[in-house]
This record gives structure tokens, C-alpha cells and sequence, in this order.
């Protein structure tokens, strides 16, 4: 079973694009259908510097866009590519998830498929340097080795939705960050959880996260669901008062060493609890 992987990517690291790919071609990947979308701030030279990586890893990208980076676009584009992959099953992780899938991918397909599941469903597994920090040490291709400890951070800090769908059929439908599927959907609890292991916290996201406030505050970037400008004030509040470093104590987390070959012996349970029982919260506005 060919299985394509679907991804939007944004203006990121040469190391990331070229650890995403080995990572999901070391899983049995063999096509990508990638979108690059640009914002406006993005140089010209580093938006041709991120597509030739791209073009030397894998080649050409199904769809290249620039502008502004509206919250609806990311669901546009992904749709886009979906179509272009076609029928069957499709993965499905922005640049900075990586699916630490527990068995062959057709196995998990098979698996779901004898549940009558036309997806499978994964939790954010936020990925940390040693002290809590962005910066991380060692190569910068060996991700295990920069941010060797996990935790819940997206779901207790900056409350936005640790639900993934990672792998799902191509005629069921996704809402935006595909988080669910707005018209089928599979009871709580059921089904496996994979752990989709998060290396958003790199030290390009606090520029990142200061622009996403900035933009989305002041109307230059359209949102769908008001939640982006507080979801990234949650984090940058957080850090900023402690020296760039997560504090797990005060969110009253745990971050342990875990690593994309080994699912942790705690993951299955604790994940299950994040995925049954995290509610939107409630918006300050």
C-alpha cells in the first residue's frame, strides 16, 4: 500500500525539511504533496533557498503561494493537495510533527479499517530542549538528541488542541489543523492514539509567535477561530518570564525523556486522558 504524505510548510530550517523527510521515508513514505506558503516577510532569497532544499530532498512542490497567512489558508491548502493525491488513504503532518508510528503504516491502516475507523487519531507530544528551552545542543540534525524531553505543553500551556488525525481517508473531511473531522467522527475513547511528536519549540518561534499576535490582532491576517493571537500570548507570556525556559512545575506537567523509536510505557493512558478530556477554552474576548 502506497500511502502519500500531505503537508503545508512554511518558511523553516534546511535541518527541519531534511529531518521530516527521513523521518517519514524511514516510515515507508514515498510520495510527498507539499504546499510552501510565504508570507510577505519572508525574504525572496530564503524562500528560494527553502524550495531548492526542498527540490534536492524530494523535488519539485506541488503548490508554491505567498502573502498573508490567513488562518483559513492552511486548511485550503491542504485540501488542494489532498485532491491532488487522490484516492486512499493519506497522511497527513505539518513540518514540525513527526508521527512516531508503532507499526507499519499499513498495519495501522488495516487495524482502523477492521474497526469500521476511517481515521487514526494522534496527541501532540511537545518536544523541549534539556533546561525547558528553544536552543537545545548537538547536531542539528539529530532532533532526539536537541530536545530529548516530551510533554503535554500545547494542551495545558498554550491550550490549543493537541488532537491530530495523522492518517485518514481520503473522502473524509478535515477541519482546519485537522484536528477532527467536522462530518464523521469516532467515539471517545475509541481507537489507537499515536504519539505525534511536536518540534514547534525550536528558537525561530518566539518571532514566529510575535508576529502571529501582532498580525492576527490587527486584522492583516484573517482568522476563523479568535484563538491564534492568545494561544501564542499564552506561550510567550510563559517563557518570557523565565528566561525562554518552560516551567513544568508551574503548569503542572511532567517533561520526560522520550524519543521518536520507543513509545513510553505512560503514553498510551495519559495520552488517551489529553485526548478525551481537553475542552476549548474560554476566550478572553
Amino acid at each position: 500500500m502506497s500511502v502519500p504524505l500531505i503537508a503545508v510548510i512554511g518558511a523553516v530550517e534546511d535541518e527541519l525539511l531534511s529531518e521530516f523527510v527521513r523521518h517519514y521515508r524511514l516510515a515507508g513514505i514515498t510520495e510527498f504533496f507539499t504546499a510552501f506558503h510565504f508570507p510577505d516577510h519572508v525574504p525572496g532569497e530564503e524562500r528560494e533557498r527553502t524550495l531548492g532544499t526542498w527540490r534536492e530532498l524530494v523535488g519539485e512542490p506541488t503548490i508554491v503561494s505567498t502573502g498573508p497567512w490567513h488562518e483559513y489558508l492552511h486548511g485550503e491548502l491542504r485540501d488542494r493537495l489532498r485532491a491532488a493525491a487522490g484516492e486512499g488513504w493519506h497522511a497527513v503532518a505539518d513540518s514540525d510533527e513527526f508521527h512516531a508510528y508503532p507499526l507499519p503504516i499499513e498495519d495501522l491502516i488495516a487495524e482502523a479499517e477492521a474497526s469500521g475507523h476511517p481515521y487514526v487519531r494522534g496527541v501532540l507530544l511537545d518536544r523541549v530542549a534539556a533546561d525547558g528551552g528553544l536552543e537545545g545542543q548537538g547536531d542539528l540534525t539529530d532532533l532526539d538528541a536537541r530536545y530529548p524531553l516530551g510533554g503535554f505543553i500545547t494542551a495545558n500551556l498554550t491550550q490549543g488542541n493537541p488532537r491530530k488525525i495523522i492518517l485518514v481517508r481520503s473522502d473524509v473531511e478535515l477541519a482546519l489543523g485537522s484536528h477532527y473531522s467536522p462530518s464523521t467522527r469516532i467515539p471517545f475513547p475509541e481507537g489507537r492514539i499515536v504519539p505525534v511528536h511536536h518540534f514547534k519549540w525550536r528558537p525561530p518561534v518566539l518571532a514566529d509567535l510575535r508576529r502571529r499576535v501582532e498580525m492576527h490582532s490587527s486584522g492583516a491576517w484573517a482568522d476563523v477561530t479568535s484563538s491564534l493571537a492568545e494561544e501564542a500570548s499564552r506561550y510567550l507570556d510563559h517563557v518570557l518570564a523565565r528566561e525562554g525556559r518552560i516551567d513544568s512545575d508551574a503548569l503542572g506537567i511532567e517533561l520526560r525523556p522520550v524519543t521518536l523509536r520507543t513509545q513510553p510505557e505512560w503514553w498510551a493512558a495519559e495520552a488517551r486522558v489529553v485526548l478525551c478530556e481537553w475542552n476549548v477554552p474560554q476566550t478572553t474576548s
